[in-house]
């Protein structure tokens, strides 16, 4: 992937504390800030992934921001670090399932796959850890987010759990519900998170029956 990006931001529009004179209203024109004008930034950027894979393991790599560009609009330099991740899956057929109601008159899919995504970017990381089950049209799913062996302080890094379900209807629309239960230590002030998925698959099915399918599923963010 390549990527050239431009952005700029105008300065002069903001507004800082020692501007405000509480005491009378009145907003003064300068600021002890050196900030102020208009800048442009501009840059090209790299990435590269690959991914491996059968019928029922999967195993890929990816890097972004391979050039590393500064993101600064001057003076010291800020470049964003690369970000890498590293995703893997295994996929286990079951004892089939009631035959399909088409021509092809195949077997409906029972699969249990596991899967694991590893994510970091400068001092910062992320692992999901998920088992999900598919019993044709019906899916469920259970994750977990988080590195339990680390810490920032005394606060662990377990994020989260996430419930999902879903189905897979025949007219190739896929919908899905997924709750992430907290379980760092924002679990007294946070309610959880819902979402709901839909997802629609366009083009001839018959047609993408004769090619290998990947066989990972969705992951839930």
């Amino acid at each position: 992937e390549a990527r050239w990006f431009q952005k700029d931001a105008d300065f002069e529009e903001l507004l800082f504390s020692d501007q405000i004179d509480l005491a009378s209203g009145t907003i003064s024109p300068t600021s002890a800030e050196f900030i102020q004008g208009q800048y442009q930034k501009s840059g090209f950027d790299l990435a590269l992934g690959g991914v491996l894979y059968s019928g029922s393991t999967w195993l890929g790599v990816s890097v972004f921001h391979l050039l590393e560009p500064d993101d600064s609009f001057g003076g010291s330099e800020s470049k964003i670090p690369r970000f890498y991740s590293v995703h893997a899956g295994q996929k286990f057929y079951l004892k089939k399932g009631r035959r399909r109601n088409t021509l092809s008159y195949s077997f409906q899919e029972r699969s249990l796959s596991f899967a694991v995504n590893y994510k970091t970017q400068g001092p910062f990381a992320q692992l999901d850890l998920g088992v999900q089950t598919y019993l044709e049209p019906f899916y469920a799913g259970l994750w977990y987010r988080g590195i339990p062996i680390q810490s920032v302080g005394s606060i662990n890094k377990s994020e989260s759990v996430i419930i999902l379900t879903g189905v897979q209807l025949r007219e190739g629309v896929n919908i899905g519900y997924s709750y992430d239960i907290t379980v760092s230590e924002l679990r007294g002030a946070s309610g959880g998170s819902h979402e709901i998925s839909i997802s629609l698959l366009f083009g001839d099915i018959r047609r993408l029956k004769k090619h290998v399918r990947l066989p990972c599923f969705y992951v839930p963010y």
